[in-house]
């Protein structure tokens, strides 16, 4: 029996039709291989508008996918894999994938975040947390500061401005040249030390510093262990009654994160440990944890500006990871200020 339902006979040309479309393209997936299922059902989907749906090589698919997901995320967060597509001329009606793996640097993300964003790129004004503790310790000209993790100096030129003996480390080359530049614009006397805080061959004079400032810091470290060495680290360089603070993402009380929060979060920027990742991190150290504070309620009660820039409330509040309609999400950025014992 022929057809003449116009409806049924269009969908039916349509279907044929879509095969003479010729498409490329590609897509660009962060390194999260806990992810790997939602990124094979973005390519079913990609597969099924160019009417060319999966009919076999799927799980092939998937598992090469995995593979180099898994290999991006070992050499580092900042990794990507590409998927290029290529859909074949009738009469062959299937798609052409190549899977690529990407390794990307911290350093790298930095170097194209200064080339494409406006300056000032991390706001105005100093932290208030940091200044009001670093008045807090005594006469800035007695008081020692190191500033790790300083970037272009939001901290570092205001506290030694206001005369504290201030030193920086700053492994990213890009952001120390422009923290050196304007030290020696404003002819401070802050020293810029190009290295990775954690790294072993960084020599640091122990028990010297009154006060550390790791401040957007710790979102990058990637596990317990680090989290640690940088604790050991702290409690070497800080002089007895010093105190260091420190803005980690912490998950709320009976939350915990599993493998997509975790590796999402390394992505973001912001990696959330639990407070028992916190504690057994700085377990058998001589430091106490004085106070633990949420930076959003801090800054934004004392900052003359909100918010320093577009991305920083959504960022500290865990919004980057959970795009949620209602309720908050189960991480949030916390000052943690710890005493170096006596």
């Amino acid at each position: 029996m022929h057809e003449r339902n116009p409806d049924v006979l269009r969908a039916g040309l349509l279907r044929r039709f879509s095969h003479r479309i010729v498409a490329t393209g590609e897509l660009i997936f962060p390194a999260v291989p806990a992810l790997v299922d939602y990124y094979v059902e973005v390519l079913e989907h990609t597969a099924n508008a160019l009417g060319r749906p999966f009919s076999e090589g799927r799980e092939r698919l998937r598992q090469i996918l995995l593979e180099k997901l898994e290999w991006a995320l070992r050499r580092s967060p900042a990794s990507k894999v590409n998927v290029r597509y290529a859909s074949r001329r009738p009469p062959n009606l299937g798609i052409d994938w190549t899977v690529s793996a990407h390794e990307l640097s911290l350093a790298d993300q930095y170097r194209e975040w200064t080339a494409t964003q406006e300056p000032p790129l991390f706001g105005t004004h100093p932290d208030a947390r940091v200044m009001d503790l670093a008045h807090a310790l005594g006469p800035p000209e007695s008081t020692s500061c190191l500033d790790v993790g300083a970037g272009t100096g939001r901290n570092t030129l205001p506290l030694a401005r206001e005369g504290f003996r201030t030193d920086a480390i700053e492994p990213s080359a890009v952001l120390a040249d422009e923290l050196e530049a304007a030290i020696r614009r404003e002819g401070l006397s802050s020293r810029v030390v190009r290295a990775d805080f954690l790294a072993s061959r960084l020599e640091l004079p122990r028990a010297h510093y009154r006060l550390v400032v790791l401040a957007e810091v710790c979102s990058h470290f990637r596990d317990v262990e680090t989290l640690a060495h940088m604790f050991r680290r702290i409690a070497g360089i800080l002089e007895p009654g010093g105190v260091a603070l420190l803005s980690a993402f912490v998950a709320v009380d009976e939350y915990t994160p599993d493998a997509a929060v975790e590796q999402v979060s390394e992505v973001a920027w912001s990696r959330a440990f639990t407070r028992e990742d916190v504690a057994r991190a700085a377990a058998g150290l001589p430091l106490t944890l004085v106070s633990d504070e949420p930076v959003l309620a801090y800054e934004r009660a004392r900052l003359p500006q909100w918010p320093p820039t577009a991305w920083y409330e959504s960022w500290i509040s865990g919004r980057d990871i959970f795009e949620l309609a209602d309720g908050d999400p189960p991480i949030e950025m916390r000052w943690l200020t710890y005493r170096r014992d006596a």
